[in-house]
């Protein structure tokens, strides 16, 4: 300006440091929130009334966008939510214009890479002073991390309660102070309980666990807290509905500085299934024990060193050792007599090459006596596949050895003694000799498979479906039938070759024929036939067990040929003698096949022959056994179609024969 002909300034200052300090110190606070928001992960946002919107830097960041590039508003907005989210959250902005407080708010939003974020939003209405809407204003936070933890801990979780429940596990904790004890759904279901089934108070699982077992529990907990151990134990529970599980219990107690017991915290798992397997497998094992205690043959178990790991009460006595501890551990090769030790090493060697072997061989026992045996090993496996051990059974053969040696030596002499008929005569005795000592080796073995076929089907070795009940029950029916003929033969070939022996003693032939009636109650129950018994006490001294045989066989023909009516067995004194008789109702028999019946090895023609077994031998060992030994005679009527009647004619008192 010019004042007096002369330009001039004029001036005002003005002290602003306080606005200054103002402004640094907004700077500060701006800078503090926005490192605050950055460090937090936690972006601000307004939202004007007038439809403005503006995000802090960290917003920014949260959405994955670029400020320089990103045209913010609204829309905009929107297009980076999830499509599934968007109505939510456009519900969400409708209730906070509305002054309403929904609270927080959960969405996904698409990032710039494709990838999805988890964000959760605040937000509240602000108003001027005459309570009038403005602004709305809020925070964003990324919790992508934090639902990925929620959602890793939620799978967790469905991981273990699968595992739980396929395992038969539970979890519990027990607050000792204040008796509550909690249980997992898992562990509910182990007890039988409902979810929520559980009170909370022990005394209701105590109530659970099996009587027997109570007190053993208890006083074991009790222990485990007081000892600071853990509890592993396993017992019974009985659940509602009767049933018995078995539990494995392992639990540990927590305790605090002063080593108060405050929880125990644990796991039950149901191990019904495993005690039972474990008891299944015990009575199995337990059952082969007992088999192979009764086999009458030796049965080892053998290292491939040849030391014996277990024998049977039958090897030991056969090796002629006084117990089992005196054996056991040590190597066999020391019974074995020289000549055969080194067949022996080389069978073993064969059998843990996966081989089965047989061996012919002489030991000399412990006690000096020498024998023949045979053995029969085969390898015995672990459950990896891997041989561990030689299993064998072994038979005396030494009697059958020296009656080779006698038969041997006795062709030998008839061979050069006999000529004709008188060599032929006795050629067939030694063929009845060698007949009875082959009967005598088929019959062990064929015990054994009735043995064990009679054990299997009455389901001791475990349940058996109808194939397989049929099958065995062929292979018994048939092992029995061999085995009667094998008797048949034996009986036939000791008659020929004048080896069999006279008992004589005194006896009730009462007791007989009820003895021989009783061993066919199961077959006449399934014929549906009655036999009648009319036999009144009668002394006699005779051959009991002969007697007893003929009774039998004629018993058993005429059950097995009679198909409908009855069996009748009477017996009567006359004079000196004793008549039994045999009647039935079967099928009779042709006067012109009467002649045949006695001939050995022959079974006459009619319709029940291919239905029922026989050898043909039965009859004619009745004739032979009463007429050359019991000094009797056989009679038989029949009337074809109608029946038969089979009469025993025997001294009441059989004398001079041994």
């Amino acid at each position: 300006m010019e004042l007096g002909g002369k330009r001039k300034y004029c001036a005002i200052a003005k002290d602003i440091t306080e606005r200054k300090h103002v402004e640094d110190a907004l700077r500060e606070n701006e800078s503090k929130l926005s490192q605050a928001q950055r460090i937090a992960h936690i972006g601000s946002w307004v939202y004007n009334v007038t439809g403005k919107l503006s995000w802090s830097d960290e917003t920014y960041r949260i959405f994955g966008v670029s400020p320089d590039t990103f045209t913010l508003n609204v829309e905009s907005f929107l297009n980076l939510i999830h499509p599934d989210d968007r109505a939510a959250m456009q519900a969400w902005i409708n209730a906070c214009l509305a002054g309403e407080k929904p609270g927080e708010l959960e969405f996904r939003s698409i990032m710039p890479d494709g990838s999805i974020h988890f964000i959760s939003g605040l937000g509240e209405l602000k108003y001027d002073a005459e309570n009038r809407p403005i602004s709305m204003t809020g925070t964003a936070q990324d919790i992508t991390e934090r639902k990925q933890a929620e959602e890793e801990i939620r799978l967790g979780r469905e991981r273990l309660a699968l595992a739980q429940e396929v395992g038969k596990i539970g979890t519990f904790e027990w607050n000792i102070q204040e008796n509550r004890t909690i249980w997992t759904e898992q562990m509910e279901a182990l007890y039988g309980l409902q979810p929520g089934g559980f009170g909370g108070k022990n005394e209701q699982w105590e109530k659970m666990l099996h009587p027997e077992d109570h007190d053993r529990v208890m006083a074991e907990a009790a222990r485990a807290i007081s000892e600071k151990k853990d509890l592993e134990i396993e017992y019974r529970v009985v659940l509602d509905d009767g049933s018995v599980h078995w539990i494995l219990d392992t639990a540990r107690t927590i305790y605090d500085d002063s080593d108060k017991p405050l929880r125990m915290v644990g796991v039950n798992m149901d191990i019904t299934e495993r005690k039972q397997a474990a008891e299944k497998l015990r009575k199995s094992e337990e059952l082969f024990r007992k088999l192979i205690e009764a086999e009458p043959e030796c049965v080892k178990l053998l290292t491939k060193e040849n030391i014996l790991v277990d024998m049977n009460p039958a090897g030991i006595r056969m090796i002629e050792a006084d117990s089992r501890e005196q054996v056991i551990g040590k190597s066999v090769l020391g019974i074995i007599d020289p000549e055969y030790r080194k067949d022996f090493v080389e069978l073993i060697q064969r059998v843990f090459n996966g081989e089965s072997a047989f061996l012919e061989f002489s030991i000399t026992g412990l006690k000096g006596s020498k024998r023949w045996l045979e053995t029969h090993a085969v390898p015995l496996r672990d459950d990896n596949g891997k041989i561990n051990l030689l299993i064998s059974v072994t038979r005396d053969t030494t009697e059958r050895k020296r009656e080779e040696q006698e038969r041997f030596a006795l062709v030998a002499r008839e061979q050069a003694a006999l000529a004709g008929a008188e060599a032929a005569r006795k050629l067939d005795r030694m063929k009845s000799m060698f007949i009875a000592s082959t009967s005598h080796e088929l019959k062990t073995p064929l015990n054994s498979i009735i043995g064990f076929t009679s054990l299997i089907l009455d389901g001791t070795s475990g349940e058996l479906n109808p194939d397989q009940k049929e099958q065995l029950a062929i292979v018994l029916s048939s092992g029995k039938h061999l085995l009667a003929l094998i008797n048949d033969i034996l009986d036939l070939s000791m008659i020929e070759s004048g080896r069999i022996k006279v008992v004589v003693s005194e006896f009730n032939l009462r007791q007989i024929v009820d003895e021989a009636a009783s061993s066919f109650n199961v077959i006449l129950h399934e014929k549906k036939l009655e036999l009648k018994a009319g036999v009144g006490d009668i002394r006699m001294k005779s051959d009991r067990m002969r007697i007893l045989q003929c009774i039998v066989n004629l018993l058993s023909n005429a059950i097995k040929y009679t198909e409908k009516g009855s069996v009748e067995i009477t017996a009567k004194v006359i004079e000196n003698n004793v008549e039994i008789s045999v009647i039935d109702t079967g099928i009779g028999i042709k006067t012109e096949d009467i002649p045949k019946l006695f001939s050995p090895f022959v079974r006459l023609h009619s319709p029940l022959t291919l239905k029922t077994s026989g050898t043909g031998l039965g009859l004619y060992l009745v004739q032979k056994i009463v007429r050359d030994f019991l000094d009797g005679d056989v009679e038989v009527k029949s009337e074809f179609g109608i029946g038969s009647k089979f009469t025993l004619l025997i001294p009441i008192e059989l004398e001079g024969k041994v």
